[in-house]
C-alpha cells in the first residue's frame, strides 16, 4: 500500500504544452467486463435511455464505416459484414429482451445488454449452420460496442471537476469526448507526438503528456498529479512542498500568459520590418475561442474531419457545413479562411475498424473524395454556397495530393459546380482559390509542375516527414526516428518554397514545424511568412519573430541548409537557445 501513498515522478514526452494540477479520473476503454447487480442509476427508464443512445451511437458508426468502404472485392465484404451488423443492431427482439432484463429484473443498461447478447450468442453456438455460426464475432462485435458507449458515458459523467485524464491510449474521439467535458489534461501510456490525437489536444489547449508507459497501471483515481509541462513529468501524489511550489508556479505561469496573450503592442513583423502571418489550426467550434484569445490572423488550416467523428450521415449536410464555415468567417475577422477537404484515413477516423495493413500508405485523403464523388461535391458545393457571402475569403485546400492528374479530377468538379451555380443563379466567389497540401515528396520534388495547375501551397509537414523518412509517426517502436527538422525535411520545404516564388504562387505551413520557435525562424529564412499553427503557439512563436533581424534569420537559415545530419542541426538549435539566454 505505501507505493499508492509515495510521492512517484513518471517521465514520457509532451505532446501538447501545459502546466496543471488536479485529480487523476482513470480513463479505461477496455470496458466490455460488465459487473453484476441491480440497476445502478435506480431508475429505469436512465437505463432504458442508456440503451437507445447506445443503439444510435452504433448505428452511426456503422454508417460512418460503410460510408467509406470501396468499391473492390474486399470493400465489398466488409459492406456485407456492415450490414449483417446493423441488422444484429435494429433486431427488434433483441432491442425488447434488453428492455425487459431492465424492467422485470432491473438490470443496468450495460447488464441487459450483455445477457440479452448471450442468449443469442447461445442460440447461434448450437446452430449446426455454418452461416449462422459464421455470424458470431459480428455479434460479439456489436455487443461489445454497445456496451463501451454505455460505460463510456458511465465515465464521463462521473468525471471530477477539472480531472486530469489517465488512460493507456486515447483516440482522437476520446480527446474531443474530453475537450467537451473541459478536462484539465491527459496522460497516456503511449501515443505519438504527431498522432491526430496530439494534434487535436494541442488544437483544443489541453496540455498532454504521452508515452509513459506505466501512468495507467501507476495512478490510482482521484489520485492528485502534476503535468510538468516544461518538462515531460507526471508527478503523481506530490508531497505537501511540491504541492505548494506548483501552486505557485501554475499561478505566475497563468499571469504571464495573460500578458503574452494581451500584448497588442507587439507587432507581426521581425525587428527589421519584415511582416509575417501567424494563423490558426482549427477543426472544432470549441477553438473559435482561441483564434481572438490568442491573437491569431485568422485560419490558416481548417480541417473538416470533425463531421465524421460524431454525426454521421447529418454531419454530411450541405446546410450543416455551411453553418460551419460561417461561423469560422465570423471568427476570423477579415482574414481569409483556408478549408481542407474532408481528410479522413490515416489515424484519422475509427482507429479500431481499419483492416489496412498500413493505412497511412492506404485508402486517404483525396483517394477517398475521388472514390466517393458525392462526398467531394457536397463539400464544394457548401464553400462555394459561403463564398457568395463572403467574397476574397474562403480558399480550398485539397488532401495527401500525390499526383497532378488527382489536381486536374478536383479542377475539373470545383469547374462543374460553378457552372451549376451560375445556371441557377447562385452566388459564389468567382475568384475562390485552389491549393493543395504538399506532404508527399513526390510532389515538393516536382513543386514548379504542380504550382502550374493551383493557386496555393501549404506544406503539411507531419505527414512530409514521415513520407520524407520512411518513418510511421504514430509508431513507437521509431519515434525517435521522427525527425521534423531533419536535412532532408528542410531540403523538401526549401524546394517547394522556392518553386512557388518562381511560379508566383503563395505558400504557408501548417503542420506542427511551424509552431517552434526555432523551425518558424528557418521558414521565414526560407520565404515562408505565412504559417499556421494551433493557437495556443502564437504569442510564444511571434515574440522569437519579432526578436530577430532577417539577417540573423538569414545566417541561421543558411547553417541549417548546409547540415547533413540530425547532430549538426542539435547543435544549431542548443546554440540559438543559448543566445537567447
Amino acid at each position: 500500500m505505501d507505493n499508492f501513498r509515495s510521492e512517484v515522478i513518471l517521465s514520457g514526452k509532451i505532446a501538447s504544452p501545459g502546466l496543471v494540477m488536479g485529480k487523476a479520473h482513470i480513463f479505461d476503454q477496455q470496458t466490455e467486463r460488465v459487473s453484476n447487480g441491480q440497476s445502478n442509476s435506480g431508475d429505469i427508464q436512465i437505463e432504458k435511455k442508456k440503451i437507445d443512445h447506445a443503439l444510435q451511437k452504433v448505428i452511426t458508426e456503422l454508417y460512418n464505416i460503410a460510408h467509406f468502404a470501396g468499391r473492390n472485392a474486399k470493400d465489398k465484404q466488409a459492406l456485407n459484414i456492415i450490414e449483417a451488423q446493423k441488422e444484429i443492431t435494429n433486431d427488434p427482439d433483441l432491442y425488447k429482451k434488453m428492455i425487459r432484463l431492465i424492467e422485470k429484473k432491473s438490470f443496468n443498461a450495460a447488464q441487459a445488454v450483455h445477457q440479452a447478447f448471450q442468449t443469442y450468442i447461445n442460440l447461434i453456438e448450437k446452430s449446426d449452420k455454418d452461416f449462422v455460426i459464421s455470424r458470431l464475432p459480428d455479434v460479439k462485435d456489436i455487443r461489445d460496442r454497445l456496451i463501451r458507449n454505455i460505460q463510456q458515458s458511465v465515465m464521463i459523467s462521473s468525471f471530477h471537476k477539472n480531472a486530469i485524464i489517465i488512460a493507456r491510449e486515447l483516440s482522437p474521439t476520446d480527446i474531443v469526448l474530453l475537450a467537451r467535458h473541459n478536462v484539465s489534461g491527459a496522460v497516456v501510456d503511449f501515443g505519438g507526438l504527431t498522432s491526430h490525437a496530439a494534434i487535436i489536444a494541442n488544437s483544443m489547449g489541453i496540455p498532454m503528456i504521452i508515452d509513459t508507459k506505466i501512468a495507467s497501471k501507476t495512478v490510482r483515481d482521484g489520485d492528485l498529479v502534476v503535468i510538468n509541462g516544461p518538462k515531460p513529468e507526471l508527478i503523481v501524489r506530490p508531497n505537501s512542498s511540491r504541492k505548494k511550489y506548483f501552486k505557485q508556479l501554475i499561478a505566475q505561469r497563468k499571469e504571464v500568459l495573460k500578458k503574452e496573450v494581451n500584448d497588442e503592442i507587439i507587432p507581426s513583423t521581425t525587428r527589421c520590418g519584415k511582416k509575417f502571418k501567424l494563423r490558426a489550426n482549427i477543426e472544432f467550434e470549441e477553438e473559435f475561442k482561441n483564434i481572438k484569445k490568442y491573437n491569431a490572423a485568422g485560419i490558416g488550416l481548417m480541417r473538416t474531419e470533425s463531421f465524421f467523428f460524431n454525426d454521421g450521415e447529418s454531419g454530411l449536410k450541405i446546410e450543416k457545413q455551411e453553418r460551419f464555415y460561417e461561423s469560422a468567417l465570423k471568427h476570423s475577422g477579415e482574414e481569409p479562411l483556408t478549408i481542407r477537404l474532408f481528410d479522413v484515413g490515416g489515424d484519422k477516423l475509427f482507429e479500431d475498424d481499419k483492416t489496412e495493413a498500413n493505412p497511412f500508405l492506404g485508402w486517404r485523403g483525396i483517394r477517398i473524395l475521388l472514390d466517393h464523388r458525392e462526398l467531394l461535391r457536397s463539400q464544394l458545393e457548401a464553400i462555394l454556397k459561403v463564398s457568395g457571402r463572403y467574397p476574397n475569403r474562403c480558399r480550398i485546400l485539397v488532401p495527401m495530393i500525390c499526383s497532378i492528374e488527382e489536381i486536374k479530377l478536383v479542377r475539373s468538379e470545383l469547374v462543374n459546380a460553378i457552372s451549376r451555380f451560375k445556371s441557377l443563379g447562385i452566388p459564389y466567389d468567382e475568384f475562390i482559390k485552389l491549393g493543395i497540401m504538399v506532404e508527399v515528396p513526390s510532389v515538393a520534388v516536382m513543386a514548379e509542375a504542380y504550382a502550374e495547375h493551383v493557386d496555393f501551397f501549404s506544406i503539411g509537414t507531419n505527414d512530409l516527414t514521415q513520407y520524407t523518412l520512411a518513418v510511421d509517426r504514430g509508431n513507437n517502436l521509431i519515434s525517435h526516428l521522427y525527425q521534423q527538422m531533419n536535412p532532408a525535411v528542410w531540403q523538401m520545404i526549401r524546394m517547394t518554397s522556392e518553386a512557388a516564388h518562381k511560379k508566383n504562387i503563395e505558400v504557408c505551413v501548417c503542420g506542427e514545424l511551424a509552431s517552434n520557435p526555432f523551425a518558424a525562424l528557418i521558414l521565414i529564412g526560407l520565404g515562408i511568412d505565412d504559417l499556421s499553427m494551433a493557437p495556443i503557439f502564437v504569442p510564444a512563436v511571434k515574440r522569437i519573430l519579432h526578436h530577430h533581424d532577417m539577417q540573423q534569420i538569414k545566417d541561421l537559415t543558411q547553417q541549417v541548409m548546409e547540415a547533413t545530419d540530425m547532430t549538426r542541426i542539435n547543435e544549431l538549435i542548443e546554440h540559438w537557445k543559448s543566445s537567447m539566454n
